[in-house]
């Protein structure tokens, strides 16, 4: 059965870390209050020289985020008009913290002790299984037999479904050409429509769907469209000769010649 899992979380302090394009910038530290000792900054209206706290500290830093924290460096440049009282009780108040900072975790490991003990025994029982399966092995892995058993899997699998996906393949192909037919059945249906228009002497629509072809695929690359444009010129070539034989065939009525013409 599923059981609730407690997890403590820290949330004083929260870190966001900030990187530039060519360095990465010191940690931002955003607590409930900006000012650590919780005192107010409104008596420091002037801020202390940058360059005599640098000189000073030439290797320490006001951020209390870096390793090379300076407290005299961060009081000065934060508190430099503030009255030794309110500092001491801005110590008061930063122990306070820290002792409920502390306090934090000490009380949830306490609450949950049970919970820990039983996961170091399921940690330490799957420590020793797998230190038993290793000295069973010899040389191979803990995980090879589960490696072999995949293997076996995957050729299986293989084997009973190569048919089906050849099938697959081959219906997908099938229905690309189909729906390749129906989107341009025009152009391939052209060749036959042209001999069936000539037949008829319904040469006006066979002139119509030739301009027609030529501007949409008289140009393509696409080689099984040049193939059948190209069938589509050897009738229309075929058509021209016939049309030149008519017109010189006499005797003709001036009506024939006309819709020769």
């Amino acid at each position: 059965p599923l059981q609730e899992s407690a997890v403590w979380i820290d949330e004083t302090q929260t870190y966001h870390t900030m990187f530039s394009r060519n360095r990465a910038s010191s940690p931002v530290v955003t607590e409930e209050n900006d000012d650590p000792l919780g005192i107010s900054d409104e008596s420091n209206d002037k801020k202390f020289p940058e360059d005599q706290l640098q000189e000073m500290f030439p290797e320490g830093s006001g951020n209390i985020a870096l390793e090379n924290f300076v407290a005299a460096w961060y009081l000065l440049d934060n508190h430099h008009g503030t009255s030794f009282d309110d500092l001491k009780a801005g110590l008061a108040y930063l122990k306070r913290k820290s002792n409920q900072q502390t306090e934090g975790p000490m009380s949830f490991v306490k609450a949950n002790l049970s919970t820990f003990m039983d996961c170091y025994d399921t940690l330490s029982g799957m420590h020793a299984k797998m230190s038993q399966d290793n000295s069973g092995r010899g040389t191979k892995s803990v995980t090879h037999t589960l490696e072999e058993t995949l293997n076996d899997a995957n050729k299986a699998a293989t084997t009973l479904f190569h048919d089906v996906l050849g099938r697959k393949d081959s219906a997908d192909a099938t229905r690309n050409a189909l729906g390749v037919l129906h989107r341009f059945k025009f152009l391939f249906n052209l060749p036959c429509s042209m001999d069936r228009n000539i037949k008829k002497g319904d040469y006006d629509l066979v002139i119509t769907d030739y301009t027609r072809a030529k501007s949409l695929f008289g140009d393509t690359d696409v080689g099984i469209f040049k193939k059948v444009y190209q069938e589509v010129e050897n009738r229309i070539e075929a058509f021209r000769v016939m049309l030149d034989k008519k017109l010189m065939t006499l005797p003709s009525t001036v009506e024939e010649q006309k819709k020769i013409i």
